[in-house]
């Protein structure tokens, strides 16, 4: 085998890794190539076999010489040995304190860098309100720390060399004393056998040859450092080119510039003490191979002691190159810093991204945990590290499309099911790669178990939960769902299962495909979710800062603009603030504009502000309001603005006193009538019904009016809705036309209630819109002004005459009347109102609050609070409790039954009737049973009576003989018990006896009414 030298690149490779860092496994494997390298640069010695044997021959006439030189060779050897142990520990010291003042050199130069770092991040961040600039260096800056973290790992692999060149040292020396006793053993041999001392003679041949093979790879190693050491003065100098360049910086960046310089020197410094260390621990290292070399001429065991100097040279410069390392990472350090500088001029951008990926019932997400297992193995499976996050692991599905697998958490157990169980509805993000084929078949699972085993099983297919291209181009999707607790779920949840289903013929078709599955989470949907049937996505927030100075002869120009961002799903809210002063030989002005918007709109809420100075002496401000709604004290005049808080003085917008308060007015030959819709109805809402005005005909003349007034007494009159003479106010409510034009008036009326005037807004036809949802209706609205003595108004809703078709509608939704401004181009949002309407006996309000106490037949109050209530009956559908005092069994549960079918007797017992009753709670049950029977032939016979719960028979009796001897003759049956019964559902059974046909059991009753404390 060819002999080849060990390279210095391989041990420095191994200790000078990425980060400086490196293993006992990586020593070892470095230690073993040098020994197995020498061993075959010993086998592979070429020796010249003429010239050898001739040497032999010389040898063996030589004899008795070799004897006496063996001798004196044993005593070289013991001195050899002396000084090699000697000359090892000198090696060892001085290593030991080079490396040490480089280990501490380092840790110098990366508490500077630090410090620096440091500086530099605390000059961006006082910098940042004004310029990206400052950001972007404090940015860069972090990068510096990290660097400095990688310097002191490279800090540490100086030690750890130190400690492997002391090893081989001390190998050195053990090999030392392993070829003195050769030599020893040697000596013993050639007294009694010359041709030993010809094997010694060629031993210390190839020993010779050995050595010079290990002086050959020392020097290449010595080649090699220099060849690093001129690299890092290369990559010196570019990095002082780089920092030269960065003096162009902006000059909001100088401060940054300077701290970075200082970082820079300190850095320098760092890399002079690294360099004193190196050459220092190159120096011990060429003392030890100058006295090496010398102890190779006593003999062959001196030869070991040279190669292991010659290797604690090579470990002294492994240390070397690993300082030029940290040298040249202290370089770049101060090149980031420098680039920090220089990049101040860019715009700055934060983009933050919340998944809320913390927020899950289960604590593992990223699918780590053993907890999760693997389901059905119908595929293959390959676990990755998770390609998409740091942590946890990938799950990588391969199946054909007959074939089941996937993975799933069973029993929801704690150590992984941290959060709710048993959710009115869950919440499931998944995020995965289709890596190849189609989604058919791929899915989510979510088990509700009960105690009894019972399982109820929904699921979602994957295809369904993906809003975007269901691509497989090894992009990562995001598929969100919602999975609702099963409506048929009974009994106790014991348990969940959750499945991610790579294939299951439970989803219905299958596909071939490779699916991996990156993270899952799980938490309870809210109810903003369930409304939707959807997982909102995750949020986006941007800052974006400009700004922009420019001075010339004339004019000086200074411009600020910020832009922040805010993104959840499809929803998109914005904030923009600009700021600009100009000053010229003309004058000055500043102008400032803060405005926000949602969704993209173009005009949103804020507030704009110019001040200005002519030089010819005028100036003036000018303050700008933008917004729907504009609430503020003072004298304002705007092009729209609405002053007032937008109450709504419609008494009843919600239709709760249902058309009580909605006059109905026909006129012109017109016939309508007047009715309310709501949700399942369509034109109706789910929370607030609609108003119908209905058309049954094609006449296209006349109208029908809703006037929204109050009644003004307990006949229900109409009122009027109180107003101010000169006031402006606004009509509007939401409206779907069907095949007829509507319109909105205000009447006016004097205090007494004399008619004044009225006013029709624009016919208008919004046409028919949603059937199911009214908040996407057009808002219809109409701007009037009171006459100076109105005092009352009404408001009408009026629909025309049908247009088309053999019929036609108008729904009215939220209607609203409020006072506003005469520039007010919108209304207010819609008010529920909150004032509290009486109507006789009869109160409407969303909040009553009663300290005294109060009598009425009828209150309805979505918040009642009471300090004393009376009242004959209360009916409540949800009701919460702290203490209710009751007398006793004055709480009831009642149930029934009254059957009239013929029973004839047959001489058996037969049901006569049969109740399940129900008792939330145990009490005592009055149970009474009364029939009528029916003889054919009038005579005496036996009857029997029998009372049975839950299949256990209570009471039973025949009255006369079965037999036919003594009998009763009886019409009418009365029957009554009393039991107690725990709670739960009850079977009560009255049974009926005769012994034929003749007397038939008719109209029949049993009745039960149970008694709870």
């Amino acid at each position: 085998m060819a002999k080849r030298a060990v390279r210095f690149s391989d041990l420095k490779n191994g200790l000078a890794g990425v980060g400086g860092g490196f293993d006992a496994a990586a020593v070892k494997r470095i230690a073993e190539t040098v020994a197995r390298e020498v061993a075959e640069g010993y086998d592979g010695a070429n020796v010249d076999l003429g010239q050898l044997q001739a040497d032999i021959d010389a040898a063996a006439a030589e004899a008795a010489a070799a004897r006496a030189e063996v001798i004196n060779a044993v005593s070289a050897a013991n001195d050899a040995q002396a000084y090699a142990d000697a000359l090892v520990n000198a090696v060892r010291s001085d290593l030991a304190a080079d490396f040490t003042q480089a280990q501490e050199a380092a840790t110098v130069a990366a508490q500077q860098i630090q410090t620096a770092a440091d500086a530099v991040l605390a000059e961006a961040v006082r910098v940042q309100d004004w310029s990206a600039e400052a950001q972007v260096g404090a940015t860069q800056a972090q990068a510096a720390r990290d660097l400095a973290v990688i310097a002191r790992q490279g800090a540490q692999g100086h030690e750890a060399a130190a400690e492997l060149a002391a090893g081989v040292a001390a190998t050195a020396r053990d090999q030392a004393g392993a070829q003195a006793d050769a030599a020893a053993t040697s000596r013993t041999q050639a007294a009694g056998f010359a041709s030993d001392s010809s094997a010694s003679a060629i031993a210390s041949e190839q020993s010779r040859l050995a050595a010079d093979a290990a002086r050959g790879g020392a020097e290449n190693a010595e080649a090699g450092a220099q060849a690093a050491r001129d690299t890092s003065v290369s990559a010196k100098n570019d990095a002082e080119g780089a920092s030269s360049q960065a003096q162009t910086s902006a000059n909001l960046a100088a401060q940054s510039r300077t701290d970075a310089a200082g970082f820079a020197d300190a850095a320098g410094t760092a890399r002079t003490q690294a360099q004193n260390s190196a050459s220092a621990a190159a120096g011990s290292a060429s003392t030890a191979a100058t006295q090496a070399t010398n102890a190779g001429s006593s003999a062959t065991a001196a030869n070991s002691s040279r190669i292991a100097a010659e290797a604690a040279r090579d470990g002294a410069n492994a240390a070397n190159a690993s300082a030029g390392i940290n040298r040249d990472q202290a370089v770049t350090a101060r090149q980031n810093a420098e680039t920090a500088a220089a990049g101040a001029q860019e715009s700055l951008r934060l983009t933050a991204e919340v998944s809320g990926r913390d927020m899950s019932v289960i604590n593992d997400t990223f699918l780590q945990s053993s907890d999760w297992i693997r389901w059905n193995s119908g595929g293959s499976l390959l676990n990755l590290p998770n390609s998409v996050y740091p942590i946890g692991r990938d799950w990588r599905f391969t199946v054909g499309a007959t074939q089941d697998d996937g993975m799933a958490i069973i029993g929801s157990p704690p150590t992984i099911w941290t959060g709710q169980l048993n959710a009115d509805a869950y919440a499931i993000e998944v995020e995965f790669t289709l890596n190849s084929g189609t989604l058919t078949g791929a899915g989510i699972g979510l088990w509700w178990i009960n105690t009894a085993g019972t399982e109820w099983a929904p699921r979602l297919n994957l295809a369904d939960m993906v809003s975007g291209p269901r691509t497989n181009a090894q992009t990562t999707q995001t598929a969100r769902g919602i999975i609702v607790r099963p409506a048929g779920f009974t009994g106790t949840l014991a348990s969940h299962r959750l499945y991610a289903f790579a294939n299951w013929i439970g989803l219905g078709l299958r596909a071939a495909k490779t699916i991996t599955f990156h993270r899952i989470r799980i938490r309870p949907a809210t109810a903003e979710e369930l409304g939707r049937g959807e997982v909102a996505a995750g949020v986006q927030a941007n800052l974006l800062v400009n700004y922009l100075t420019s001075a010339q002869t004339n004019q000086a120009v200074a411009d600020l603009e910020e832009r922040l961002t805010a993104a959840m799903g499809g929803s998109l809210a914005a904030v923009r603030r600009s700021a600009t002063a100009i000053a010229n030989l003309s004058g000055s002005v500043a102008r400032i504009v803060n405005i926000a918007t949602v969704n993209g709109q173009p005009v949103g809420a804020g507030i704009e502000a110019v001040a200005f100075n002519n030089t010819g002496g005028s100036s003036g401000t000018l303050l700008k309001l933008v917004g729907d709604n504009v609430v503020a004290k003072g004298t304002l005049s705007a092009s729209a603005l609405v002053v007032g808080l937008g109450k709504n003085l419609i008494p009843d917008p919600q239709f709760l006193n249902g058309l009580q308060d909605i006059g109905q007015f026909v006129g012109g030959g017109q016939t309508a009538t007047f009715g309310l819709r709501k949700a399942p109805q369509t034109w109706g809402g789910a929370q607030y019904p609609s108003l119908e005005i209905f058309q049954g005909n094609t006449f296209s003349g006349g109208f029908a009016d809703a006037v929204f007034r109050p009644v003004q007494n307990e006949a229900g009159d109409g009122g009027f809705i109180p107003c101010e003479g000169n006031a402006w106010y606004m009509a509007s409510g939401k409206v779907s036309n069907h095949r007829a034009n509507g319109q909105l008036i205000f009447s006016w009326f004097t205090a007494d209630g004399t008619p004044i005037s009225s006013v029709n807004s624009p016919q208008f036809d919004y046409g028919s819109q949603s059937s199911t949802n009214p908040e996407t209706w057009q808002r219809a609205q109409f701007l009037a002004r009171a006459p100076a003595n109105a005092a009352l108004m009404r408001v009408h809703f009026r629909k025309l005459g049908t247009k088309s078709g053999t019929n036609s509608f108008m729904f009215i939704y939220k209607p609203q009347v409020e006072e506003t401004h005469e520039d007010a181009t919108a209304p207010t949002a819609w008010d529920a109102g909150g004032s509290t309407y009486i109507n006789g006996s009869r109160m409407i309000t969303d909040t009553f609050d009663a300290t005294r106490l109060i009598r009425t037949p009828d209150i309805r109050a979505i918040m009642g609070r009471f300090g004393s209530l009376t009242a004959a009956n209360i009916s409540v559908g949800v009701g919460e409790v702290g203490t209710i005092m009751l007398n006793g069994n004055a709480v009831t549960v009642g149930a029934g039954q009254e059957l009239g079918n013929f029973v004839p007797g047959n001489g058996a017992w037969q049901v006569a009737n049969s109740v399940s009753y129900t008792l939330p709670f145990s009490g005592a049950v009055t149970i009474q049973w009364f029939a009528s029977q029916n003889y054919l032939v009038r005579q005496s016979q036996a009857i029997g009576i029998r009372l049975r719960i839950n299949g256990t028979v209570q009471w039973s009796r025949i009255a006369g003989d079965p037999n036919g001897g003594a009998t009763i003759e009886q019409d009418w049956l009365v029957m009554g018990w009393r039991r107690l019964l725990g709670a739960g559902t009850h079977n009560i059974v009255v049974d009926w006896w005769s012994n034929n046909a003749n007397l038939r059991l008719e109209t029949r009753s049993l009745m039960i009414n149970g008694a709870m404390r």
